[in-house]
């Protein structure tokens, strides 16, 4: 209050010197607060699939593409489990971080092949995601693939595999932590001989 007063007595007296250390502090905590805030609008959003407020936040703000919520799954995460290809595509060519693990150690790509999203897991591919990562469990999502049957997903995978020179019989492929092969496709249809 007495620098108030003395403010107020005289408008041109420069403020006091000890202070003067907060402003750049305040600055920082107001641009960390509005990070933040567009960092969870950013994965509310790609979590819902609305396309238009991705694309206009990218265009109006630099947002924290790998901003993580309490799970540690960022916007890229929740695009890929919700379906929303097209804005997989707009935070890949933003240059949201395509390895980034939540706390299961899951990677965009882990739930790409678990909810069987061939498009995002082609996007992830092409973008360079890390085909060979390992979440909690030791799996890696072409493990995740061929638990859940997701054939289209497994041959892409293989195939990525391949071309890195980790052919389908290598324990690096398949991920699991006991196993070098993988575990048993049951197919539903009889075999056509």
């Amino acid at each position: 209050s007495r620098l108030l007063r003395r403010s107020a007595a005289d408008p041109l007296m420069p403020p006091d010197p000890r202070r003067l250390w907060l402003v750049p502090l305040l600055v920082a905590c107001v641009a960390a607060a509005g990070a933040q805030d567009a960092g969870q609008s950013l994965r509310d959003w790609a979590q819902a699939g609305v396309t238009q407020s991705v694309r206009d936040l990218l265009a109006e703000a630099v947002p924290d593409l790998d901003a993580a919520d309490g799970t540690g799954r960022t916007a890229l995460m929740y695009a890929v489990e919700g379906g929303h290809e097209e804005i997989v595509e707009m935070l890949l060519a933003a240059g949201a971080s395509l390895d980034r693990q939540n706390q299961s150690g899951e990677t965009a790509l882990h739930l790409a092949a678990r909810y069987g999203r061939t498009v995002s897991a082609r996007l992830l591919l092409r973008a360079g995601a890390e085909f060979a990562l390992r979440d909690a469990e030791g799996r890696t999502p072409l493990y995740r693939a061929i638990e859940r049957r997701r054939a289209d997903i497994i041959e892409m995978l293989q195939v990525a595999a391949a071309a890195k020179g980790k052919g389908p019989m290598s324990q690096t492929t398949f991920g699991s932590p006991d196993q070098t092969q993988p575990p048993t496709i049951v197919e539903s249809t009889s075999a056509p001989y």
